[in-house]
């Protein structure tokens, strides 16, 4: 190699609340790849940084390119806007744009005049194969998993395979600021934070990203190699509580054993949270759940995301409804905390959805009041078919890269859910159904502390509301309103969606 060898990876403003962020895992897997091949690589995340563009922009006369990643939402607001301040200063200084929504729209993206290359899917390879292209002044036609622009035109040299990660490095988390990234840990004592030890995915879920871009492959980390990033961590920076940011962690009972006991054999004493099929923690024997117990598994999440059989096929969630209960159950009773995730608002859901949906909330609620149930509205994500049933039923198509920046999981951007539908979700979601059921954490608030009458009034009335569906009157919920955005521990500047309180 030779010429300039610094990379700059950037991770755009998600209009987060700053005290609930996790690392940006992509960054710091194509981080430690670069780093790897002999480059000196910098990150810069604009949720911890206000002025990273400024950093950004002052490294680039040393710097070989930068590298923005991005999700559908605020990301590409403030993503184009790095771009086009670069682009002012160096009108020639490679730009190169990767993640879920390039992937997704790579040609939209690319279309965008301050982006100059399109990295999909699993970057790792197709982006050292382009900045040696750029050191070296070759070609890119041969890179696959690249788009580039030549002549107005753009070229698309197709999808690169999946390669198996265990051949990668470990994550560079050395590369950020670890303890800057609270996220959520389950205590104030708890050092957390996430890892990623897959990419890709079997399921052929409809609302979701992963079966576009990865078409329903996967690749993932061994038990060992698993254990062997989290012990890493683990005494790199005392971390006592992980979450695995993986489409589905637990796929295959063998896997997950072989995790535990590899984990409980280290004495690696963490907590740790993971994604499930609802349809797998309700097979699960009493063995595999102790085993689970014993490791430190501490919430495991099953994505519901429908509450009749109806719309579990038209999503192609490919379970039944049955076994969520059992699993509601069986968590319940290791006292592992379930996160039991809805969406609402698909193109086509029939009227009264949402009621069942809240429906089966209080059924799981009865069963474990600790149970964790968010409500997110649906987002269009491009390709899918209920993508092209969201245009059919007057979703607005963005036509550039730009228009893409207001979407978000937490808040309404379909023309089909109205005011009312809107405020019904919020009302149950973050007040009426967390208070009817208080978790622990609620009931020691309850017990003590200088809003505790405040508490066990919120309890009394949202119990009665929910037993008796009466939700008209609601001068309770404007009190908690109130008290969120004046009283409340949280940034006002943030939408109410981005609200995450727990009771």
């Amino acid at each position: 190699m030779k010429n300039k060898e610094k990379v700059l990876l950037y991770f755009p403003d998600t209009l987060e609340n700053i005290k609930m962020i996790a690392p940006p895992l992509s960054l710091i897997a194509l981080g430690a790849y670069l780093e790897n091949k002999g480059y000196d690589v910098s990150i810069y995340d604009k949720r911890i940084m206000n002025n990273a563009h400024e950093k950004i922009l002052s490294e680039l006369k040393d710097a070989l390119c930068v590298g923005i990643t991005s999700l559908t939402g605020p990301q590409i607001s403030d993503g184009r806007e790095l771009s086009k301040k670069i682009k002012h200063i160096d009108p020639k200084f490679p730009v190169i744009w990767g993640g879920w929504h390039p992937s997704l729209l790579p040609e939209q993206t690319l279309s965008d005049p301050y982006v100059d290359f399109i990295v999909r899917g699993q970057g790792e390879i197709t982006f050292l194969e382009l900045i040696l292209a750029l050191q070296k002044k070759e070609s890119f036609e041969s890179i696959k998993g690249l788009l580039f622009k030549t002549g107005g035109k753009i070229i698309d040299n197709g999808i690169r395979e999946l390669v198996d990660i265990n051949e990668f490095p470990f994550l560079a988390y050395h590369l950020i600021n670890v303890l800057k990234y609270p996220g959520r840990p389950s205590s104030p004592n708890d050092v957390y934070t996430t890892i990623r030890t897959q990419q890709g995915c079997p399921y052929r879920c409809e609302f979701c990203a992963d079966p576009i871009v990865y078409k329903r492959k996967m690749v993932r980390y061994t038990p060992e190699r698993t254990v062997d990033e989290i012990e890493k961590i683990v005494n790199a920076y005392g971390i006592t509580e992980i979450s695995f940011q993986d489409p589905t962690f637990i796929l295959s009972i063998k896997h997950l054993s072989e995790f535990c006991t590899e984990l409980i054999n280290r004495r690696i004493k963490i907590k740790w949270t993971a994604t499930a099929r609802y349809t797998s923690i309700a097979n699960m024997d009493d063995e595999i759940l102790s085993q689970l117990k014993d490791s430190g598994c501490h919430i495991l999440h099953p994505g519901v995301e429908a509450a009749s059989q109806e719309m579990m096929d038209y999503i192609k969630k490919d379970q039944r409804l049955e076994p969520l209960m059992i699993c509601a159950e069986k968590l319940a009773k290791y006292k592992i905390n379930g996160l039991y995730s809805f969406i609402v608002g698909i193109p086509g859901e029939p009227k009264g959805e949402i009621t069942k949906v809240f429906n089966i909330v209080k059924q799981i609620k009865e069963i474990d009041s600790n149970a964790i149930t968010p409500v997110n509205f649906y987002t269009p994500y491009p390709i899918s078919y209920l993508y092209r049933k969201a245009i059919e039923h007057g979703f607005q198509e963005p036509r550039t890269l730009e228009e893409w920046k207001d979407f978000s999981a937490r808040k309404n951007n379909m023309p089909w859910v109205n005011e009312a539908m809107e405020d019904e979700v919020m009302k149950k979601d973050k007040y009426y159904l967390p208070a009817a059921y208080p978790s622990e954490v609620m009931q020691k608030k309850m017990q003590k502390g200088n809003f505790r009458w405040l508490y066990r009034l919120f309890h009394v009335v949202a119990k009665f509301r929910v037993k008796h569906s009466f939700y008209g009157f609601d001068i309770d919920w404007k009190l908690l309103l109130t008290y969120w955005r004046f009283w409340g521990k949280y940034n006002r500047k943030l939408p109410l969606h981005n609200i995450h309180f727990r009771w």
